[in-house]
């Protein structure tokens, strides 16, 4: 409880804005905010992780195939007091075709959480306990995940990664052809880009010729799945592509791997700004005037190398999000219509599907708000909470400085839901932490509980911050250029990229709905 908790939310914004704008007032209130929740838990390295149940070992402390973990692993007798797993998925789906709306979270948020949060939340297909991330933001989306799988996506020319310009403008360089029996096939340029497994798990399994033949040589194997995810890296690639021109204009004696480097760095450091200063922002109950500084943080406690756990990995299935339908070009789509969609996206061009997705609202956090076409979804989201042993949804409250909830009554104020709740688990402590996570209410002004917004802050905050690129030996123009570092130094919002690479205006796109309904 704050003192802007007493004052209406319009005047809090006004207030907020005002400190924006004084340098030393918006470092001083991003500096207390980012304390704040950076030490919300204890620091990394937890001492356990999915490589050995139970105890730590050497593997649990070094093995970064392995998720981390904040807590051990449950007791078999909780696991087994635990309602059946399609209980739990069907308190989670939205019923009879009906939907709550955010309040004012335009759809192009859940289009880049998503695709921010699959580079490093990439759970193995056959290893539940693996992750195949790099556990940090590094841009893989559009780079790869080694230094192979750049090599192979770059143009070897001025610095700019391989791509194809059609009538609605650059996009990636395409990654099938049809052979010459017409079928699509891999373009042999793009041969190991992704392993064998993931290719035949996204591509030969879920797609059609006609799909296929309009994707995009992408960073990682899913990143033509969704029409955000492609989206976003078209926006990425142009940006990437468009620095490396101001380079080359700026530095005419670079020669392709100075600028092709030095284009990445500044792309990556970019997106830095965008997690803290925008889209943690827009999470916040309040419009904080957060800030991206570099090289202050190094003597904190949290300021420790990165390591994904299993519980931030279950935290970001934001599936409510989506609403039943959308609405691009003057028409309207079934939601399910978003997967596998770069047919849309090339015919109708980034700047209609930014723009639309910005102006209507998203769905909402929340049990009860999950569409049915992702079902199958959400059940895999269950399953893997139960196959991690994850502890109860009290436990973590108290693991992030949190009061436990009390009562079925003090989780929500739905009576048939805290009913229904308490039907299945009997008592409040033995709530699953995926169910608790959703069933907690908020308030008006925010976009969901208080536990997941500390844990989305916290990992937000101690992932993005202590990024090589933010530390003080880094953070310079030595390593990003006079052109780079102006390129960081005016970057802010997802809407400044977008409006760099396309026909919008930066007040045209944005995490906030711009016209609300």
């Amino acid at each position: 409880m704050s003192i802007y908790d007493f004052l209406p939310e319009k005047l809090v914004n006004e207030i907020l804005d005002g400190v924006g704008d004084v340098p030393v007032l918006r470092r001083a209130v991003s500096r207390q905010v980012i304390g704040k929740y950076a030490a919300a838990a204890p620091p990394r390295p937890a001492p356990f992780s999915l490589a050995v149940d139970g105890y730590t070992t050497w593997q649990t402390l070094t093995d970064k195939r392995y998720s981390s973990r904040h807590l051990p692993i449950c007791s078999d007798a909780y696991l087994a007091s635990l309602p059946p797993e399609e209980k739990v998925v069907d308190l989670m789906m939205r019923r009879d075709d009906s939907e709550e709306l955010a309040r004012d979270t335009s759809l192009l948020f859940p289009f880049f959480a998503q695709w921010f949060t699959d580079s490093f939340l990439r759970t193995h297909p056959t290893d539940f306990r693996q992750n195949q991330s790099n556990h940090g933001i590094d841009l893989c989306q559009i780079y790869g995940l080694n230094e192979a799988s750049t090599t192979l996506l770059r143009s070897h020319e001025h610095g700019r990664l391989k791509s194809q310009q059609t009538g609605t403008g650059e996009f990636g360089a395409q990654l099938f052809e049809r052979d010459r029996s017409g079928a699509a096939t891999l373009r042999a340029e793009f041969s190991g880009l992704y392993s064998a497994e993931n290719f035949n798990r996204v591509f030969r399994d879920k797609m059609n010729d006609a799909q296929r033949l309009a994707c995009f040589a992408t960073g990682l194997e899913h990143g033509n799945s969704t029409l955000g995810n492609s989206l976003m890296n078209t926006v990425f690639l142009r940006e990437h592509n468009r620095i490396a021109g101001e380079l080359t204009r700026a530095h005419a004696g670079w020669d392709d791997e100075r600028v092709f480097q030095t284009a990445r760095l500044v792309n990556i450091a970019q997106l830095l700004k965008i997690v803290i200063e925008d889209y943690i922002k827009h999470i916040a109950d309040y419009d904080l005037p957060l800030l991206a500084e570099a090289g202050i943080w190094e003597e904190e406690t949290w300021y420790r190398t990165n390591w994904m756990a299993i519980e931030f990995n279950i935290l970001y299935r934001w599936h409510g999000l989506i609403p039943n339908r959308f609405r691009v070009a003057n028409q309207d789509y079934d939601s399910s219509r978003m997967l596998n969609a770069n047919d849309l996206l090339l015919e109708l061009g980034p700047e209609v599907i930014a723009r639309d997705a910005a102006s209507q609202k998203a769905g909402r956090i929340g049990l009860g708000h999950t569409p049915e076409f992702l079902r199958h979804v959400k059940a895999a989201t269950v399953r893997l909470s139960r196959q991690a042993k994850l502890r109860p949804y009290n436990e973590y409250r108290v693991h992030f400085g949190l009061k436990p909830k009390l009562s079925f009554h003090d989780l929500t104020s739905n009576g048939p839901l805290a009913a229904e709740l308490e039907r299945l688990y009997k008592s409040i402590d033995n709530v699953d932490y995926v169910v608790g996570l959703l069933a907690e209410e908020y308030d008006a002004k925010s976009m969901m509980g208080d536990l997941q917004l500390t844990m989305v802050a916290h990992d937000a905050f101690t992932h993005a911050l202590t990024n090589p690129l933010l530390a003080s030996r880094v953070f310079n123009e030595d390593t990003f250029s006079p052109t780079g570092l102006h390129i960081i130094s005016t970057t802010s919002t997802l809407a400044d990229v977008i409006s760099r690479n396309t026909g919008l205006d930066a007040d045209d796109v944005s995490f906030r709905i711009l016209t609300p309904s």
